[in-house]
Parts: C-alpha cells; structure tokens; sequence
C-alpha cells in the first residue's frame, strides 16, 4: 500500500482512538458550604416564594421586609370562605414559635396545620 492510500486509515486510527479514550483528568467539585438551620430556613423560605404571601404589603408592590413573613392583610376568597397568608416568624403566639420542625415540615409537605386541620387555598403544598 502506499502512503497515500495509509494516511486516511491513520487518521481514522488515530482520531477514532483519541476520542474513544476516556481523559483521567476529572472535573474539580466544589463542596457545598454547610448552612446552619437559619440559614436553610431562609433559604427555603426565599427559593419556595413564601415573602409573596407572607410579607405585608408584597401584594401592592411594596413588600415591608421590616416585618418580612409576618402574614398579609389581603384575603383571598374562595368557595372555602376568606384566608390570609399567616404569620411565619418565630413568635410564640402568633407565628410558628411554637411550632417543632416536624410540624412545620409536615404543613409544607401535607398542608395540615399543628392541630391537625387542613391549611386552606391558596398555599401550595
């Protein structure tokens, strides 16, 4: 055969070869960066949309974040009545102070409150 002929066999080779190798170099992952429990608690509240019903004033464009999830004063009325989006701080008589994290995990993910009633619409859960 002559060199002509050998050289887009080679290539073939040789490219077919580079890509069929896996490279040992792998990519560098970065390690999470611990959260204490405030830290994940703001950090749910923030990525899960809780400040658009929760905070006062968010539903007229000017969110008071000096009372950031202390409940709203507008009522959303349905075929169930009239509900208000609670207090989510951690007051003890009003918010959720009282409240372990297993109840309030099981409110998210059930929509039951701490007395076992159900949490009415609009909260999504």
């Amino acid at each position: 055969m002559t060199i002509r002929r050998l050289m887009p066999v080679c290539l073939v080779l040789v490219l077919g070869t580079s890509c069929a190798v896996p490279s040992s170099k792998q990519p560098e992952e970065k390690a999470a960066t611990p959260m204490t429990p405030l830290q994940r608690g703001e950090y749910i509240a923030t990525i899960g949309g809780c400040n658009d019903c929760h905070t006062p004033g968010a539903f007229y464009g000017k969110p008071d974040f000096s009372r950031r999830l202390s409940g709203s004063e507008l009522g959303w009325r349905g075929p169930w009545g009239v509900s208000y989006a609670r207090n989510l701080t951690p007051d003890g008589e009003t918010g959720l102070g009282t409240w372990t994290n297993v109840e309030i995990e099981r409110a998210l993910r059930s929509g039951v409150r701490k007395d076992g009633s159900p949490i009415l619409p609009p909260m999504p859960w």
